[in-house]
């Protein structure tokens, strides 16, 4: 990372240094990434009438100020938009001395109740029916499906889909490797197998030949590999397919909501279901402890085709 000139009056110095730090101190994606920034930017305007980046212009009021103006289209947890990327960006200038430490603190915090509002799931009827429908498309059909099976059984995030590379897959051993960008964390889950058969049937049958190695890539030239939010628009578009809408919540997340409610009620520990699904936090696992449903059907089989 490149030494910072807390001197510099540039303003893109600093939007430029903020982004490498969000990317290799913290680890966003590139997502999360464009979106401080684009507060970030905002609020750089507002504090600066020539275009320049002044630190003198930070005072209190004007933060307060700013962040009032800013959230206040949005309501309830929406105005963390606003908030988040704000109190991050003051206090990684004031680590590098451009800041009075404790000016974040001018920042209004957020109340929330994260179990107030429950993530939305899917049926096992309806995870059924979208696996179903999606294999009448001939021509990327076992690729659809391939990508619904690994979502609707490890729950991953699209991002992880749109990474995982064809060495990540172990057939003799029998895992997969996840790589997540978002923790910078690898896991390796058990490869189950109906997800060795989606794979299997998309990879020797449908799969072209490209010098891309990722696993999940476009079906025309030039044989790209697939984005996580083509990821994402892909499940959206196979779950209106199959006659399923939700839409407060995205369409891969859906499947991610799913599982770890299933392994809730199967009365897998929160410790358990925060390692297979890539939580940095207990918390973010105990949001599903609120559903009160029947028990789900019995996890899939293990993947036996390293025994052969």
């Amino acid at each position: 990372m490149k030494k910072p000139n807390i001197w510099s009056t540039d303003k893109q110095y600093w939007l430029d240094s903020y982004h490498d730090h969000l990317d290799k101190v913290q680890g966003l994606s590139l997502d999360t990434r464009r979106k401080y920034l684009f507060v970030v930017g905002r609020l750089l305007v507002a504090l600066s009438a020539d275009g320049s980046f002044d630190a003198k212009a930070f005072t209190a009021d004007a933060i307060s100020e700013f962040v009032r103006r800013d959230a206040a289209p949005r309501i309830g947890h929406g105005r963390r938009q606003s908030v988040t990327p704000v109190r991050s960006f003051l206090r990684f200038l004031i680590a590098r001395g451009v800041l009075r430490s404790g000016l974040e603190a001018v920042v209004p915090k957020i109340r929330s109740c994260p179990v107030a509002v429950l993530p939305q799931q899917l049926t096992e009827t309806e995870i059924e029916h979208v696996l179903k429908t999606c294999l009448d498309d001939a021509k990327r059909g076992r690729r659809n499906h391939a990508v619904l099976t690994l979502l609707s059984r490890y729950g991953l995030r699209a991002q992880e889909v749109a990474r995982l590379q064809l060495g990540d897959i172990n057939w003799t051993e029998g895992f997969i490797l996840i790589r997540t960008r978002k923790t910078r964390c690898e896991r390796m889950l058990p490869l189950q197998q109906d997800v060795a058969e989606a794979l299997l049937e998309y990879i020797q049958k449908d799969r072209p030949s490209t010098v891309y190695r990722e696993v999940f890539v476009q079906m025309r030239p030039p044989f790209g590999s697939l984005k996580s939010d083509a990821v994402t628009k892909l499940v959206g578009r196979l779950l209106r397919k199959a006659g399923i809408g939700r839409r407060s919540t995205s369409a891969a997340h859906l499947f991610r909501h799913t599982v770890a409610t299933q392994l809730v009620n199967r009365g897998v520990s929160f410790k358990d279901i925060a390692d297979l699904m890539g939580h940095q936090s207990l918390q973010t696992t105990a949001i599903y402890a609120k559903f009160n449903l029947t028990l789900l059907s019995q996890i899939a089989l293990p993947w036996s085709g390293g025994e052969k």
